[in-house]
């Protein structure tokens, strides 16, 4: 990673980006095969498993970009970033919440037992 992304800054925050997703197109073959190794599973189940959180991160780039589509001439900078910033991680959490109710009762047990501290 650091290597590839020492040759991306030549083209900037692009060329980061484009190596990043270089990168991890030529290692999550690689990191499938080893999990599969260590835990008895099928493609498909694991990119079942992957289903939540790659359609709530849908979701969230496409609110993220229609809110700075939306609100590019009415802010600009850190304010603009900040508004679609948090429209998106609010659409993040809705799509959880209407899409994988189970798993969003899980999570947010999960964060109320961390905000309290663990039940120390």
């Amino acid at each position: 990673m650091l290597v590839s992304f020492s040759v991306g800054l030549r083209w900037g925050i692009v060329g980061v980006a484009a190596s990043y997703l270089i990168v991890l197109s030529v290692l999550n073959p690689i990191r499938f095969m080893i999990i599969q190794r260590l835990v008895p599973i099928s493609a498909g189940r694991y990119l079942r498993g992957l289903a939540p959180a790659v359609t709530c991160s849908v979701a969230l780039g496409v609110v993220w970009l229609l809110t700075d589509a939306v609100l590019q001439g009415a802010m600009r900078g850190l304010t603009l970033a900040a508004a679609v910033s948090v429209t998106g991680a609010a659409a993040y959490v809705l799509m959880v919440r209407i899409a994988w109710p189970g798993s969003y009762r899980r999570k947010l047990d999960f964060a109320r037992l961390v905000v309290r501290g663990g039940g120390r």
